[in-house]
């Protein structure tokens, strides 16, 4: 997750009112936790620069056929979730970001490791950006990992991510509506997923068709109106980070910050 340096010292991209979306938040919400306040978040982040000719790592049933182009082709198909890389993503306001990491088995190299979704993606995981380049260029990161990671204690605990494991708009926000009113977390960071799951076996032949990306704009209509329902915290039934596939599409990104606008005034904050 990354937050901003502080208030603008300076211009903004021009047409891109979400580029420093957080500096420009009143005073009065500038000092509320981070997991009280509406954050939109890309799910898969770097799902835009998957590699076709990479193995399969998932679904592991398919990864006995790595070797055949229309295989690799199909999980491409419904593996890329972002149009925007994400340098892009930070521009268009997008603030908590999803990643898979994994080392290729073959790979001479033992300690380098890939983004991945369904296939490996083109650019490994770099050094940089490092906490001290990030602290000494004037940003600020959060690194929460969902493994033990050895207690490492700079990296925070694992975020609850909520999403409905369907391709149903409908049963998304069914699932989520629930989600929040039995499992939001207390003073800690949360995520409700609006992102659409192909199902298993037979039931995805219908779709194969069509592409995420296209399944995603039939459905974000509805995904946003149930986002617009919403509010931040910090009631028990709140929202706090929301992640999509495909964050350039409508509003999504200035539909979940002008939530930040429902922020009730809050005590000694």
């Amino acid at each position: 997750m990354m937050t901003e340096s502080g208030p603008p010292g300076g211009g903004t991209t021009e047409g891109n009112d979400n580029l420093d979306w957080m500096s420009k938040l009143p005073s009065r919400l500038q000092r509320v936790s981070l997991w009280n306040l509406a954050i939109p978040g890309s799910h898969d982040t770097m799902g835009y620069d998957l590699d076709m000719e990479s193995d399969v790592v998932d679904p592991e049933s398919l990864i006995p056929l790595s070797k055949l182009h229309c295989v690799r082709a199909l999980i491409h198909k419904w593996a890329t979730t972002q149009e925007l890389n994400i340098c892009q993503q930070l521009d268009a306001g997008i603030r908590f970001f999803d990643m898979r990491v994994a080392r290729k088995p073959d790979d001479p190299d033992p300690t380098r490791t890939f983004f991945y979704h369904g296939l490996y993606t083109h650019s490994d995981v770099e050094d940089q950006p490092t906490l001290r380049f990030c602290w000494d260029s004037g940003r600020h990161i959060l690194v929460s990992y969902d493994h033990r990671a050895n207690n490492n204690l700079q990296m925070w605990r694992r975020i609850p991510y909520f999403y409905g494991n369907t391709i149903v708009p409908s049963e998304v926000v069914t699932v989520l509506d629930e989600k929040l009113r039995t499992e939001t977390p207390i003073n800690y960071f949360f995520v409700c997923g609006l992102n659409l799951t192909l199902p298993d076996g037979l039931g995805a032949l219908k779709y194969l068709s069509k592409t995420l990306r296209s399944v995603t704009l039939e459905g974000l209509p509805s995904l946003l109106d149930w986002v617009n329902r919403q509010h931040p915290g910090p009631s028990n039934d709140h929202i706090n980070i929301i992640a999509s596939d495909f964050v350039n599409l409508l509003d999504f990104v200035s539909t979940v910050v002008q939530l930040n606008g429902k922020m009730p005034a809050l005590q000694n904050k």
